[in-house]
C-alpha cells in the first residue's frame, strides 16, 4: 500500500470508529515508514498508536490521524 492510500485508510477507519483497525494500521505504518526512510512518519504513527492505546479523547486521535495522513500524502508526492 502506498503512503497516500495509507492516509486514506486511516481516515476511513477513524470515520467508521474502528479504533482497533486504526491501531493496527498505525503500528504497521510505524514499522514500514522507518524501514523505508521516513522516520518522521514513523514517529507520528508511533504517537498515534500510543494515543489510541491510551484511549485518549477522540479529538486527540482525530488530530493525530490528520497529522499522520498529511505526512503520508506529502511524502507520497515527493517519491
Amino acid at each position: 500500500m502506498q503512503l497516500p492510500e495509507r492516509a486514506e485508510a486511516m481516515e476511513c477507519l477513524l470515520a467508521k470508529g474502528d479504533l482497533q483497525g486504526l491501531l493496527v494500521e498505525a503500528h504497521q505504518l510505524k514499522g514500514t515508514a522507518g524501514t523505508y526512510g521516513f522516520p518522521w512518519i514513523s514517529e507520528a504513527a508511533a504517537a498515534l498508536e500510543s494515543i489510541v492505546q491510551a484511549r485518549a479523547a477522540l479529538d486527540a486521535v482525530r488530530v493525530q490521524v490528520r497529522e499522520v495522513a498529511s505526512l503520508c500524502r506529502h511524502a507520497g508526492h515527493r517519491r
